[in-house]
């Protein structure tokens, strides 16, 4: 009998009957079953079984004879009684492994693949879910330029791939090799020097030594550049305001700046063509331009001792004996020669003095006489102090209000003043040496027998400063004349020596004369202190120039032995 499986569980007790008819198989694939007919008699039938397999699936198939097989092939029937034997095999439950699946459901664990329930798939990357090894999963979308790279791990700068968001990467850590590490192409800014770059310093500002161009800051770059640069136009013309030194255009930088100097020598020496300001020279600028002038009193005014073309007008300086002895001299500065010229009225016993017009001379019979250069004429002009002025040496200076005169060795100081004398005591004794300070209205004279000296304000009569320096010069010296902030004085046979006018700060300035015990004044014109011969030497006469401390001998005067006195005509 073929037995042939079905899914229909009202047939399993057929399928078990069938079963027991089996059991007389005697290994010859013939099955013999007894079964009783109608009329009672036992009736014996064998038939063949078919020891192949079953075909799947229930079938009802109708043989020849008109007997019903259902589900089976071979299968008997008797008549009067139906038995059918089935072979069987486990049970497989929808939704169990290798089982249909039940509905779309399977047990757990398990998942619904084609119908059949099944163990899930090994995990993988790729497949769109995010697993336990994994940083990330985009299926399809996994790919070494994306996101989520190819072996599902996140893109990140370092790893070699260029990523979203990246330029460049190179997979280092070098910062300098045309990707920086934070995988970015390498440009002018990052602070990273490279390739071509002079500089990097990471910022746009183009006042520091490094451009926004990674070029370093130059002169021309049209940058000015902070603490170094003045100014900065890009250009090379040293005519504008800038010059190619990145320097701003100034007086004496050698550079004629257009439509502003009309010279620059780059230099500031005075003297030459083109002075301060950077203007040529010319006459009345207050420089005395060399080889072209001789004078220069920022003035183009004639009779006032520099001529409007700047050359020195007629300038004299006078001497006679300020001891009793007769006989007046000129000297001729320009042309360095002597004259005699008519003697005074009187003989003095005091320093002589000028008030750039006239000369004065206070004779010894107390009677003040002027000397006229124009009509070489004397005048009496007024009476004297006193009866000291009798006695050598005395000192007499004019100023715009008058005289002062002092006896040497004495403190009374004589003024003369609103036409009348008075007189007011100094500190100390004073000699017959001094000037008069034009620009300050100060009286210099020196102290009796000493290198000091007493400052006098002409405008209140008082001593401002007194300057001790007890260096003993030998008297009836005639030697103290003042410039430009220093009094000049020597000892009866040494050298020109400098004191500050303010703090008596004494310098040695090397210049010897050659006569001893001389009388002094003072060149406002030039600067030059003058200096006259006494006794044996009474016709030496030499001129100290306080710019260099150079002396020089001049033409030789007439023979005044007795305690000479000069006095160098003042400018108008």
């Amino acid at each position: 009998m073929k037995i042939s499986l079905r899914h229909d569980l009202a047939l399993t007790p057929l399928l078990l009957a069938a079963l027991a008819v089996g059991c007389g198989d005697d290994g010859t694939g013939t099955a013999t079953s007894d079964t009783e007919g109608t009329t009672g008699e036992p009736t014996s039938t064998t038939e063949a079984m078919t020891s192949s397999p079953t075909s799947a699936g229930p079938a009802t198939d109708t043989d020849p004879s008109g007997t019903e097989t259902d589900g089976m092939t071979g299968g008997t029937t008797t008549e009067g009684e139906t038995t059918t034997s089935e072979t069987t095999g486990p049970v497989c439950p929808p939704g169990a492994e290798g089982c249909a699946c039940d509905g779309d459901v399977c047990d757990g664990g398990l998942v619904c693949e084609d119908g059949v329930c099944q163990p899930p798939p090994a995990p993988e990357c790729g497949d769109g879910v995010v697993d336990a090894n994994e940083e990330c999963d985009d299926g399809p979308g996994n790919a070494d330029t994306a996101a989520c790279k190819s072996d599902c791990t996140l893109q990140q700068c370092g790893d070699g791939f260029v990523g979203p968001g990246e330029a460049c990467d190179d997979g280092n850590d070098v910062d300098d090799d045309g990707c920086t590490n934070a995988c970015a192409l390498d440009t002018c800014g990052d602070g990273e020097l490279q390739g071509d770059e002079e500089c990097d310093d990471g910022n746009a500002d183009n006042s520091d030594d490094c451009l926004d161009t990674c070029v370093a800051a130059t002169c021309g770059d049209m940058f000015v550049q902070a603490g170094v640069e003045e100014c900065d136009d890009g250009n090379a013309d040293n005519a504008d305001d800038c010059l190619d030194s990145c320097a701003a255009a100034s007086c004496g930088d050698g550079f004629l700046q257009d439509g502003v100097e009309q010279c620059d020598d780059g230099n500031a020496d005075n003297t030459d063509e083109c002075v301060d300001g950077c203007v040529p020279a010319s006459c009345g600028d207050g420089f005395v331009q060399a080889g072209v002038e001789q004078c220069d009193d920022n003035n183009q005014m004639a009779d006032d001792g520099c001529s409007d073309t700047c050359q020195y007008e007629e300038r004299q300086i006078y001497l006679t004996s300020s001891n009793g002895a007769t006989g007046f001299y000129e000297y001729d500065i320009n042309s360095d020669t002597w004259a005699t010229k008519p003697n005074p009225p009187s003989v003095t016993r005091t320093q002589i003095t000028n008030d750039g017009t006239l000369v004065y001379l206070m004779g010894s019979n107390n009677v003040v006489y002027s000397y006229d250069p124009q009509s070489e004429q004397w005048a009496n002009v007024m009476a004297g102090p006193g009866g000291m002025t009798s006695s050598p040496i005395g000192y007499f200076q004019w100023f715009p209000d008058g005289f002062y005169y002092l006896k040497d060795g004495t403190t009374a100081m004589y003024v003369y003043r609103n036409n009348a004398w008075s007189n007011f005591a100094l500190g100390v004794a004073g000699s017959s040496a001094g000037t008069w300070d034009k620009e300050n209205d100060e009286l210099y004279i020196r102290t009796w027998f000493q290198m000091g000296f007493q400052v006098i304000d002409t405008t209140t009569d008082t001593v401002v400063r007194t300057i001790t320096d007890a260096t003993n010069v030998g008297e009836n010296s005639r030697t103290g004349s003042y410039y430009d902030g220093n009094f000049y004085a020597r000892t009866f046979t040494g050298t020109v020596q400098r004191l500050d006018a303010q703090n008596g700060t004494k310098t040695d300035t090397g210049a010897q004369p050659i006569s001893d015990h001389t009388a002094s004044d003072t060149d406002f014109t030039t600067g030059y202190v003058y200096i006259h011969g006494y006794n044996n030497n009474g016709t030496v006469f030499q001129r100290f120039n306080p710019a260099d401390d150079s002396i020089v001998t001049l033409a030789p005067s007439a023979n005044v032995s007795n305690h000479s006195t000069i006095t160098v005509l003042r400018a108008p």
